[in-house]
């Protein structure tokens, strides 16, 4: 990889200060034309290519960016903020402000009246976790308004936002179903619950789950499904009354954080390690119950990642114009099981 040539380099071979090249490169008063002209001939045939964050922020005071989004439940989304912050601090030298508003869950009447709230003129850009169609209306508004929008962990693909920024949820669900039907033999029963009313997301992995299952598994039993709102109680009530109605029940797919939570205690109210359990996310009481077999696997979405692309990509958009070719950036999904938990970021805090 071709080293990038610096400011300082360029003094040095101009004879000059590292401030008068700087003056020379972003156009500002206080420097002689022909100095000028020498420097930036000579910053031309060393391959100096300028900084475009830099340059675009020169022109302007201030990037105001909006990040919305949920803080239920809390150790996923802990790391979605420390993943915000760090790409909020690296971006602060050059003027990037990073605002940041939370619902308590993942609810479109909560995040409609928090967006509704916002002077949105007064931010250059937003980052939103959609809470469900029911928010698209305000998306596509901001948009419109001139003011770009990206979703991120959870998407709105019926809106111009510019980009999504999250796992494939879908193809989660596929990984989801190839794992559980092949844990469980090819044959029984399996239960998938979650919140199907809620966002896209939620329900592309319930369609990926099940398209897997209808089509090569053809021997095992799909239960009706349930919804539990990505809700801990509503997931432990739902569990225990699947399993009691469906004793011989070999497996269950959660769709969300929480609701793995609360299925993971409904198992243990009813003493049930012998079921397949295949949820979200790395937290405490997942790493727990997968340390106690209560758990047999979770599909890990690397939050930390997805807070901070979604603040850098929407830098990158509004400065630099940057839109990507597919507007998908996808992080991949990792199947984590108990040995090999301590491959996973989240797990440093937890595991000591």
């Amino acid at each position: 990889m071709k080293k990038r040539v610096t400011i300082a380099e360029i003094a040095k071979k101009c004879n000059t200060s590292i401030g008068t090249v700087d003056r020379a490169l972003n156009n500002r008063n206080g420097i002689h034309s022909e100095t000028k002209e020498f420097i930036l001939q000579t910053a031309k045939e060393m391959g100096y290519q300028t900084n475009p964050i830099a340059g675009a922020l020169s022109r302007k005071k201030s990037i105001r960016l909006g990040i919305v989004y949920c803080e239920n439940h809390a150790d996923f989304y802990d790391y979605v903020t420390r993943g915000i912050e760090q790409a909020a601090k690296e971006l602060q030298f050059y003027g990037v402000e990073v605002t940041q508003w939370k619902t308590t869950n993942i609810s479109w009447e909560e995040q409609l009246a928090l967006l509704e709230s916002i002077d949105i003129k007064e931010y250059d850009g937003f980052a939103i976790n959609s809470a469900g169609m029911k928010t698209d209306v305000m998306i596509n508004r901001m948009v419109e308004l001139g003011i770009p929008v990206l979703t991120f962990n959870t998407d709105a693909p019926a809106t111009n936002r510019f980009c999504y920024i999250g796992t494939n949820a879908r193809g989660a669900g596929n990984l989801a179903g190839e794992l559980i039907g092949k844990l469980m033999g090819q044959e029984g029963k399996v239960a998938a619950l979650g919140s199907f009313l809620a966002t896209n997301s939620f329900i592309e992995r319930f369609i990926g789950f099940y398209e897997v299952i209808q089509r090569e598994y053809p021997n095992i039993t799909l239960c009706p499904h349930s919804e539990c709102f990505n809700d801990t109680q509503s997931a432990y009530h739902e569990t225990l009354r699947v399993i009691k109605e469906n004793s011989d029940i070999k497996a269950l797919y959660i769709t969300g954080s929480s609701g793995t939570v609360g299925a993971i205690e409904a198992m243990k109210e009813l003493g049930r390690k012998d079921i397949i359990l295949v949820g979200y996310d790395i937290t405490k009481p997942t790493i727990q119950a997968l340390k106690e077999g209560w758990c047999t696997a979770v599909l890990y979405q690397d939050p930390y990642f997805q807070g901070y692309q979604a603040v850098k990509v929407l830098a990158k958009h509004i400065l630099e114009g940057f839109v990507p070719r597919i507007p998908l950036l996808t992080v991949d999904t990792k199947i984590v099981m108990k040995y090999n938990l301590e491959d996973c970021g989240n797990t440093s805090l937890f595991l000591s």
